[in-house]
């Protein structure tokens, strides 16, 4: 059974989904798509929302924290990743784009054989159900412009800047979210502990 549990961020509310000891979803709280209710699970996990003690959503939670904070590249929490057999492979390749670094969506169409096929990467990447742990924000256009994610681009942008060392320390930001509303608060020291579900809008 999948368990959604919410935390604060620099880039607004995440939504960190557990099943079966490992982390199957890392969204926004204001995500497009939105994910289903059979992607995010069962609003009260145990502990009534607060994140288990050395669960995979603590793990995630303490990992984001280092990445947020520049003090870590990669992820190594316990990972389910469900999708299409294109799609999986999609998703390996971006997991295979370095830290700081891009890809257009044509050189991934061409890794895969295809250099035509850049919207149904497009497309892979946009189904994505692991946000920063999958970087799609690290796929780019062809020109390296910055288009289309999940959570928009302004924090398309904030994360790409975080990986160039150009957004760190106290450089923080408030992302608004869906129709107009705010989405759960950027972190600070103050609020940077465990946050229960009902923090987001995304669990309204």
């Amino acid at each position: 059974m999948k368990y959604p549990y919410a935390v604060p961020s620099p880039i607004g509310g995440l939504i960190l989904v557990e099943e079966d000891a490992a982390l199957v979803g890392v969204y926004h709280a204001c995500h497009s798509p939105e994910p289903s209710p059979a992607k995010l699970g069962t609003r009260f996990g145990p502990g009534g929302g607060e994140l288990p003690v050395r669960s995979a959503v603590e793990q995630a939670h303490v990992q984001l924290g280092q990445y947020f904070g520049g003090n870590r590249k990669t992820f190594d929490v316990p990972l389910i990743i469900i999708g299409t057999a294109f799609q999986l492979r999609v998703w390996e390749i971006v997991r295979e784009i370095p830290y700081g670094e891009t890809r257009s969506y044509r050189d991934l169409a061409s890794e895969l054989g295809n250099p035509a096929m850049g919207r149904a990467i497009g497309a892979a990447i946009r189904a994505n159900p692991l946000s920063m742990v999958i970087p799609g924000h690290r796929v780019v256009a062809a020109g390296g412009a910055v288009t289309g994610y999940a959570a928009g681009i302004e924090v398309k942008q904030f994360l790409l800047d975080l990986e160039a060392g150009r957004n760190t320390g106290g450089n923080r930001t408030r992302i608004v979210g869906c129709a107009g509303h705010h989405c759960c608060p950027a972190s600070s020291d103050a609020d940077s502990d465990h946050a229960g579900p009902d923090r987001c809008a995304a669990f309204a």
